[in-house]
């Protein structure tokens, strides 16, 4: 439910200096290319982390977990678990960042 609604909000910040990623920590890396095909195109990019070196730096409270990271690699929001409404939350709090000199 999440990733399409990730990938939607990516598709609106295109153009601006707004990068989103979605690392999946699958062992099966054919697991995750299925799901990608479920869509033609994507506007998020996928990362895949077999080894979770991702997780295992971040330390998610919880999965799924969403990071707002500024451009000098600075944790600036984390929104752990996945709820419908977080998207506009953390669509509102993507907009302060990119506007955000």
């Amino acid at each position: 439910e999440e990733m399409p609604l990730l990938d939607a909000m990516a598709r609106r910040f295109r153009g601006q200096d707004v990068q989103v990623l979605a690392v999946s920590i699958d062992e099966d890396r054919a697991a995750a290319e299925e799901f990608l095909k479920t869509r033609k195109t994507w506007a998020l990019t996928l990362a895949h982390d077999p080894k979770g070196r991702v997780p295992e730096r971040l330390k998610p409270p919880k999965m799924p977990t969403s990071y707002l990271i500024d451009a000098s690699g600075v944790v600036r929001h984390i929104n752990a678990g996945f709820e419908r409404g977080d998207i506009a939350r953390l669509e509102a709090k993507l907009r302060e960042l990119a506007e955000t000199p």
